[in-house]
């Protein structure tokens, strides 16, 4: 840290360079001057951490130096050290902009050196500070935000350019004019509130707060738009003195919420229904089937030999194929039918108004219209067949999950009867259906949970700081019956579609806390995260079998950390909001997996009480090898940052992507670079696996 003395007392300055030098080893540079004027010039071409002034120098008296010193150079911190000990010139340097005031002859080396760097720590901070604060005066100024100012009757007195811009009129035309008409218009129709109803005339005429999350302002031109408003009454000795009007056009807002609804609602590969919505339309086919009668089918369709596409030709390929396929549905069926990628090679139909034989028609067109297309992939031409189960909508009494059950049965017997081809499900199909099909694997889910056939490993998460305990990220796996370990993504989806994502999640939970606990009564501190299906975020008994886990031992809450996928939080928004907050109201905190991944990831952190943001694995990956990717993970980490909240960085694989990580100032770290998913017993240290409960 390079200092400056300022002192013409040639004895004075020796005896504070040795206080200042004898103890802190290489930590301070001094340079000695004498004048006022020689530091102002070495302070112009060298700078410095901090300068210690003397306030009797040949060329500046009292605080003359002080007030020279904070004009030329305000962000260099200033230390007096003098021997005048007199209480009213302290204060004074000191409102001066001193930060310390130390008398010669009453302090000791470790004093001085203390006072140094507090000196310097409270001037960065003050730096700090007045830089947000232009920051923040920056952004209001440039937010855009509509300002009236109204007299006691509702007539406007003030407006800001923002307010006469999104209006639409000039801002001395608006004086004197009523803001209801304005905003509103006269017309009560038109205007969706008469008079009284007016929420800026009800905020003047109840003297309360009002806050509108959305209304509607008219232009001059006629034409309006959405804003959010809030009407604050001016309130003086009991009297109305009038109001303060604000409001934003947040017509971006609405057209980016209507963007965040699709991608809750569609899949992101094809444009088509994800599942979880195709399962509300499935829903709402079977109420109406159910009142008013009229039929319906469900389709399922799945793609022959895609794993062979894939391998052949690479995921690339298979996604041009699946998209291709997509459209295909799209353009051959009715808009009235909802289509679904329900996931991978696998699609879902929803026919309405149809009988058997009207539906199986309809089937078979569709598997002549995949036989006879053909996907341009490079200079390839990849053809593909289909096969399609068929399942009835004229049962009212079975619920959507067990009619996909059905047709996903045909299905697999459509594939067992040699691939492309209709199969329409029978009653006694469910009891025979083969093994490789969905339905088996909820089988061996159910035995796997109940004869404690899960088992954990743990991927530990590197604290770049290093800072204190140890952190891993827990990862399911299913033994067979030889023992040999089922990654997850063989058996999750069918959890996911037969609702059993919610038991092995309480598994998880219910092991993570016991795993937390043994590494506690051992005196080893751990924080473990588990990640939770967006199934089990909208289950009222999830956040209850948490609870209970945490209630039965004594863990720190905090040590769990459980994270969703941005993916689970599009879908699930309102259910996520409610999920994060319970959780976190037990203790426990939240992190939103796969940051980044999707589209308009910091609008979700308006609306999401998160803790930790997991950077999407896609930008580490090739982080030390693209600029793009080291541009969007210190925006990440800046946005986090801002926001008090903590970074980490998964699928590690080199030391120059650590690098990296470490300089951006990313909290965590995680991938193999830094360690591969072992059981924990390896590398938590705990003991045998304990059995769910």
């Amino acid at each position: 840290m390079r200092l400056v003395l300022v002192e013409d007392n040639l004895a004075d300055a020796r005896l504070v360079e040795e206080m200042l030098l004898g103890g802190s080893g290489d930590e301070f540079e001094l340079t000695r001057l004498s004048r006022l004027s020689e530091a102002r010039s070495h302070l112009s071409s060298d700078g410095a951490a901090c300068v210690l002034l003397d306030l009797t120098l040949p060329d500046a008296v009292g605080l003359e130096g002080v007030e020279a010193l904070r004009a030329e150079f305000a962000e260099i911190p200033i230390v007096i050290i003098t021997g005048l000990d007199d209480e009213d010139t302290a204060l004074k340097a000191l409102h001066a902009g001193a930060q310390d005031y130390l008398i010669k002859g009453q302090i000791r080396g470790d004093a001085v050196r203390r006072a140094v760097r507090y000196a310097v720590e409270r001037k960065r901070g003050e730096v700090e500070v007045a830089k947000l604060g232009r920051q923040n005066e920056l952004i209001l100024n440039s937010a855009g935000e509509g300002i009236c100012g109204l007299d006691a009757s509702g007539r406007i007195s003030f407006a800001n350019p923002a307010a006469a811009r999104m209006l639409g009129w000039q801002a001395d035309d608006l004086i004197g004019m009523a803001i209801h008409d304005v905003a509103h218009g006269t017309d009560p129709v038109e205007a969706g509130h008469a008079d009284g109803d007016c929420p800026v005339h009800l905020s003047l005429r109840e003297g309360e707060v009002r806050a509108i999350d959305e209304d509607v302002f008219r232009r001059s031109n006629g034409t309006t738009f959405p804003v959010e408003c809030t009407s604050t009454p001016i309130i003086e000795r009991g009297q109305l003195l009038g109001a303060v009007v604000t409001f934003n056009d947040i017509t971006e807002r609405k057209r980016f919420e209507t963007q965040l609804q699709y991608l809750a609602d569609h899949d992101a590969l094809t444009g088509l229904f994800n599942r979880h919505r195709f399962e509300e339309e499935l829903t709402r086919q079977l109420a109406q089937s159910a009142h008013y009668g009229g039929g319906g089918a469900l389709l399922i369709l799945d793609l022959d030999n895609f794993k062979y596409v894939n391998d052949a030709f690479g995921h690339h390929a298979g996604d041009e194929l699946i998209r291709s396929i997509a459209g295909l549905l799209n353009r051959r069926l009715r808009s009235a039918d909802a289509i679904s990628r329900l996931g991978g090679d696998e699609f879902g139909i929803l026919l309405g108004g149809v009988d058997g034989a009207e539906a199986r028609s309809v089937a078979t067109n569709l598997l002549d219209l995949v036989r006879g297309h053909a996907s341009i992939v490079g200079d390839q031409a990849l053809r593909i067949t289909a096969s399609i189960g068929l399942t009835a909508l004229d049962r009212p009494e079975l619920t959507p999950q067990q009619l996909l059950v059905e047709a996903d049965v045909a299905m697999y017997e459509a594939k067992d009867a040699g691939r492309d081809r209709v199969s329409v499900h029978r009653p006694d199909a469910s009891a025979k259906a083969p093994q490789s099909t969905g339905l088996a694997w909820s089988d061996r889910i159910k035995t796997a949970l109940e004869g404690d056939l899960f088992v954990v490993h743990s991927q530990p998460i590197v604290h770049l700081a290093g800072g204190p305990g140890k952190r891993y990220e827990l990862l399911i796996r299913m033994a067979d019956e030889d023992d040999e370990l089922i990654p997850p993504g063989t058996f999750l989806p069918a959890a996911e579609r037969f609702g059993l994502a919610r038991d092995i999640d309480a598994w998880m939970v219910r092991r993570a806390v016991d795993l937390i606990d043994t590494a506690r009564m051992a005196s080893r501190s751990i924080v473990l995260e588990v990640n939770v299906s967006g199934r089990s975020i909208g289950e009222p008994e999830f956040p209850m079998a948490i609870e209970r886990a945490l209630e039965e031992t004594a863990i720190d809450p905090s040590s769990l950390v459980l994270e969703i996928t941005e993916t689970a939080a599009i879908a699930n928004m309102e259910q996520a909001q409610r999920f994060a907050t319970r959780i976190r109201e037990m203790g426990c905190e939240f992190a939103l997996d796969d940051f980044g991944a999707g589209f308009g990831s910091f609008y979700y952190l308006k609306h999401l009480p998160v803790d930790y943001l997991k950077i999407d694995g896609e930008f580490v990956r090739g982080l030390a090898r693209s600029q793009i990717d080291q541009r969007m993970v210190k925006a990440m980490v800046e946005i986090a940052r801002s926001l008090d909240l903590r970074t980490i960085a998964e699928c590690v694989e080199t030391e120059e992507s650590l690098a990296l990580l470490e300089e951006y100032g990313v909290y965590f770290a995680q991938g193999y670079h830094l360690g591969r998913p072992v059981p924990p017993a390896e590398e938590i240290g705990a003991g045998p696996q304990a059995a769910p409960e």
